[in-house]
Order: structure tokens, then C-alpha cells, then sequence
């Protein structure tokens, strides 16, 4: 009998996992990511120094991502594993921060805050910036990389603890 009862509380565990699962709620460590997408692999690691690693398939999608605790993060890197970055967002609180990677020629980086239907364009050196940069693995060639961005300076000013990210690899 208690053979049965302990079956029968592991198959309900299971079950809340898949059900979480299905919707796209995952747990990731100590935080709960949301996809648009079910396909889209969404990792979150690290307590100070946090990463969330994304790998897009279809090369376009959306997450959010809640954060057990802020209090010891002092730095937020999100590594997008797609061939293009011709849209990104980031939004916490009220802020809504959107970026463009150029696909030809230097790859050129465009930042603008978003406000209301406006796109009010930022400069390196304000805190909504995020550094946006192209990381080749080594031995790959042509598409064999990411995207890392950095979360800006503001983010960690705010007592957010979660926050949405959407992204687009190129238009269609």
C-alpha cells in the first residue's frame, strides 16, 4: 500500500511537470520562463552573474522571465543564438528598450527607447544602452555564433525582477 501511494505521488508530480511544461512555463533554476513559442529553449543559470542562453529555431519569439531574487545580480547577459538581429526588446516596468543589428557591412548597432508609439533613439553613454555585440565560436564560419547582450545600467537600478524579451533574427 505505501508502494502505491508513493507511485501515486510521483505520477502527480510528473503531471504538474508536464502541465507546466506544456504551457511554456519552465523553471529555470531559480526562475520561471514563459515562451511564446514551444520550440524555443530558454536557459537561465548563475545568481550574480546571470545568463539566459536562447536558442530559436524559427528565429523569431518572445520570453518572460522572472527572477527569484535581484538582490545579488550584478550582471544580466542574454546570448541569442540566431544569424540576424534585426529586432530586439527589452521591457521591465514601464521601460521598453528596442535595438537593430545591421546585417551587412560593420553590423552597426541601433538603440532607441520606446515610448508610447515613439522610438526616441539613445547613445552609448545613457543608461538605457545595452551592449549588443556578435561572439563567432571558435572553429565555426558562417552563422556559427551568437548575439550577447548585455542588460543596460537602468535594469539594475529598477527593482524588477522580471522582465520580456522578444526577438527577430531577420524580416521576413
Amino acid at each position: 500500500m505505501r508502494d502505491l501511494r508513493m507511485f501515486m505521488q510521483v505520477v502527480a508530480a510528473l503531471i504538474v511537470l508536464l502541465a507546466t511544461a506544456c504551457a511554456g512555463n519552465l523553471p529555470a533554476g531559480d526562475a520561471v520562463v514563459t515562451t511564446s513559442r514551444p520550440d524555443d529553449t530558454v536557459t537561465v543559470e548563475g545568481i550574480s552573474e546571470v545568463v539566459v542562453d536562447i536558442d530559436s529555431p524559427s528565429g523569431i519569439g518572445e520570453a518572460t522571465i522572472e527572477l527569484a531574487s535581484i538582490q545579488t545580480m550584478q550582471n544580466l547577459t542574454i546570448l541569442l543564438h540566431l544569424n540576424g538581429l534585426e529586432s530586439f526588446r527589452f521591457l521591465y516596468g514601464d521601460t521598453e528598450i528596442g535595438a537593430s543589428v545591421s546585417s551587412h557591412g560593420d553590423q552597426t548597432v541601433r538603440e532607441y527607447q520606446v515610448i508610447g508609439s515613439e522610438e526616441q533613439a539613445i547613445a552609448p553613454e545613457n543608461p538605457l544602452w545595452m551592449d549588443i555585440r556578435y561572439v563567432q565560436e571558435e572553429g565555426e564560419s558562417g552563422g556559427g555564433g551568437y548575439y550577447e547582450v548585455s542588460a543596460p545600467e537602468s535594469f539594475y537600478q529598477s527593482s524588477e525582477s522580471s522582465f520580456e524579451i522578444s526577438w527577430i533574427d531577420f524580416y521576413r
